[in-house]
């Protein structure tokens, strides 16, 4: 265990001198999976305490932020692998990820300094500068990884380089539209990363969920009992990917059912949180919702 965490550390001091530019080469670094290992496990500890730190308290741990850190490793090996082979190299597809995992913690850091610091948040395009300014650095740090990694350095190795440093940095703007960026912590007001079982609004079983569940709301609601004026509560949530809303609508409600008897009258839309039991708050669902009180209710004692 003590070799292993002397090569990690001289892989982090060999990973941080080419970050910064200075003078490394492919000898400097320990080449083998148990670094891969570590390094990773350093990484996603940096993403980790980096998350805690965006979140606005109370926090809360969201284990599926453990999916996008293993896509992304995922995608690392996956271009490392095609990198190796396109350069007729085997050793590429090993050494490549444990240079790039090596060089890349001074970034994370830094990527997390702002909110650190608490400063300039809310100034949009400083912040985004920065963004643009830390992915920058991270593709040339792509480059000069695989350049690193080249044992020995190809025909036009640097033209390789690049190629297969922009192949390692694709994920950065497309792996999003295939998979959610969802951070380890989830501060206060932030939407839940999923709703029930993983799902999300626009997974096929919650789609079609959704008529039965109307019905089901609609045909559970008791009727007007006669002789009496009763009172039906419809909770219509804007904004479904903020939970406040589906706690306040549930606050709504209970205060309702104790003052106004709306127990067995009263309709919730829509949260993360409930996609495969409440109906959503749709233009549709409200209709026919509206259209079911209307046929219920004996607009003599309405008011």
């Amino acid at each position: 265990m003590g070799y292993a965490l002397a090569s990690l550390a001289r892989n982090l001091g060999a990973g941080a001198r080419l970050t910064l530019f200075l003078r490394v080469d492919r000898l400097a670094f320990r080449i083998d999976v148990a670094q891969l290992l570590l390094l990773f496990l350093l990484s996603a500890a940096i993403d980790i305490g980096g998350d805690w730190l965006r979140a606005a308290p109370p926090r809360a741990f969201v284990v599926q932020g453990v999916g996008p850190e293993l896509y992304a490793a995922a995608l690392l090996l996956l271009g490392a692998a095609v990198v190796a082979l396109l350069n007729r190299q085997a050793q590429l597809a090993l050494a490549v990820p444990v240079i790039v995992l090596a060089a890349l913690p001074i970034l994370q850091v830094l990527h997390y300094v702002p909110y650190v610091v608490r400063a300039d948040l809310h100034v949009p395009d400083l912040l985004l500068t920065f963004e643009y300014a830390i992915v920058t650095w991270i593709v040339l740090v792509l480059v000069r990884c695989v350049a690193v990694a080249f044992a020995p350095m190809p025909p036009f190795g640097w033209l390789r380089a690049i190629g297969a440093g922009l192949l390692l940095a694709a994920p950065i703007w497309f792996s999003g539209a295939l998979v959610p960026s969802v951070p380890w912590w989830r501060g206060e007001g932030e939407p839940a990363p999923a709703g029930e079982g993983g799902m999300n609004a626009g997974a096929e079983a919650v789609l079609a969920a959704q008529a039965f569940l109307l019905d089901h709301v609609l045909a559970e609601l008791e009727d007007e009992r006669p002789g009496q004026t009763d009172v039906y509560f419809v909770a219509f949530a804007p904004d479904g990917r903020n939970d406040a809303w589906r706690e306040d609508a549930q606050n709504a409600q209970d205060a309702m059912d104790a003052r106004w008897g709306t127990a067995g009258r009263s309709v919730l839309a829509n949260s993360p949180q409930t996609l495969l039991t409440v109906p959503f708050a749709s233009v549709t669902n409200l209709r026919e919702t509206l259209d079911e009180l209307s046929a219920i209710v004996d607009p003599r004692t309405t008011w």
